[in-house]
């Protein structure tokens, strides 16, 4: 008798001691303890190998911790059942730029039933992010890079050797990147206002320089703009970016001055391999010496930057046919094309499978273009391309207009008063960019048969 009460007594105290322990690992995953409650949770399952609640607990240690591959593997162990795993298994493919399993994964989350409003409006968020990836996972740029060197933040301006002709880049603890031209006759700058980062512009006249003026608002459209950089053509405009409808953090965008509207038209996120969730601090091109420069904190520690220099191609060309892990790499810059110089070919580098459907380009009622190399005209491709680009513009500004008009139907007064203009702005731009896609396509077809019929 006095043996069994001794076997219960010491079952007891190990049951008692295993709370503890899930208690003390409980304390730490709540408080965001994620290391150690990680290492917790790791010797439980040693001892208790399916315990869900550890599982699925550890999975979100190590997934805050950056380790997404050992989350997966946790995750996995969990069975179809636990909805939960979804939400942040769909945060993994969106790192992994899988857009289409994120999707499947969130619409897998949403069967979790009482969700609350705020919950529902969190996943949608995310579905739509996932939307805008898998949007421009279509058209990954080809990029011959020839260096890539891990710089303190405040060095990064120190690996990128401009010609002269390429203007000059300072860098100043307040105003960030500050360039100048070639002529020496106009500054660009980031400046604080209020909460907000804007371009400034400044003008040489005779020995003195006018006021700092604002760029103007289509230009500052976010929180904050940085490190603006003028093309030798005098009117392109680069600059990176915060803005909500991006992939997260800064991204780069180009726009272009009118100079018979004397206007700049609406900036346009220059997609992959240039952006990224990271931050994307700047892009510099120079024409002379065929190079440009990309600084971004993707892969970097805190208070560091990746450079990249790459060749500047002939034509731009896009990744077709590739399968999703391989068009991830090469969108994150994971992986890239390598060339030795500038004078290397990079059309041979970047050459297209022709055996690979790519798009369809309608030339006329008898011939239809389904590849790159189909093109007789390199300047028809270019335009083709844009239109493309342009074409995928015109469909997201479309489905962010009816996704407004929908908020507008259930918005308070208040929120109908925020709405309204961005909704009128996109309303006035439509028209503008059907016409403009309509003219860039009529363009490619002129140049097309006109190379055609040489």
């Amino acid at each position: 008798m006095r043996k069994i009460s001794i076997l219960i007594l010491f079952v007891c105290c190990a049951a008692f001691a295993l709370a503890q322990k899930n208690l003390s690992a409980d304390k730490l995953y709540h408080a965001g303890e994620y290391k150690l409650a990680s290492e917790k949770y790791e010797r439980m399952l040693k001892t208790s190998p399916y315990n869900t609640v550890a599982i699925f607990r550890y999975a979100r240690c190590v997934q805050e911790l950056g380790d997404v591959d050992k989350a997966m593997e946790y995750y996995a162990k969990l069975s179809s059942r636990h909805l939960s795993k979804y939400l942040h298994m769909g945060d993994i493919y969106v790192l992994k730029y899988n857009p289409d399993a994120a999707i499947e994964a969130y619409n897998m989350h949403l069967e979790v039933q009482d969700r609350t409003p705020e919950e529902l409006a969190i996943i949608a968020k995310k579905i739509k992010y996932a939307e805008l990836l898998k949007r421009y996972l279509r058209r990954v740029e080809r990029v011959a890079v020839v260096d890539s060197v891990l710089v303190p933040m405040d060095k990064m301006l120190d690996c990128c050797q401009l010609s002269t002709e390429a203007g000059q880049l300072q860098y100043d603890s307040l105003l960030g990147v500050l360039y100048t031209n070639q002529r020496a006759d106009l500054r660009l700058w980031s400046q604080r206002v209020d909460s907000t980062s804007q371009l400034y512009s400044s003008h040489r006249l005779l020995d003195t320089w006018t006021e700092p003026e604002p760029l103007p608002v289509n230009v500052n459209f976010t929180v904050s703009q940085q490190s603006p950089y003028l093309l030798g053509d005098g009117v392109t405009l680069y600059f990176a970016a915060q803005d909500t409808a991006g992939f997260g953090g800064l991204d780069i965008y180009v726009t272009r001055y009118n100079t018979v509207t004397e206007q700049y038209t609406e900036p346009d996120n220059i997609g992959f391999p240039y952006n990224s969730p990271a931050n994307d601090y700047m892009l510099l091109i120079d024409e002379v010496q065929q190079r440009g420069y990309l600084a971004t904190d993707r892969f970097a520690p805190a208070g560091y930057v990746h450079i990249y220099t790459y060749v500047l191609p002939e034509i731009k060309q896009y990744w077709r046919g590739l399968s999703t892990e391989s068009l991830a790499e090469y969108a994150q810059l994971s992986s890239w094309d390598k060339v030795g110089a500038p004078s290397e070919s990079t059309l041979e580098v970047e050459s297209t499978d022709s055996a690979s459907e790519d798009f369809f380009f309608v030339l006329n009622d008898s011939v239809v273009y389904t590849t790159a190399t189909d093109f007789v005209s390199p300047e028809a491709y270019v335009v083709f391309m844009e239109w493309e680009k342009q074409s995928l513009k015109l469909q997201y500004e479309s489905e962010q207009l009816y996704d407004l008009r929908l908020q507008y139907m259930e918005a308070s007064e208040a929120e109908r008063q925020e709405l309204a203009p961005i909704m009128l702005q996109l309303e006035a731009n439509y028209p503008i960019l059907k016409q403009h896609c309509q003219s860039l396509l009529l363009e490619a077809r002129r140049l097309e048969t006109s190379a055609r019929g040489k």
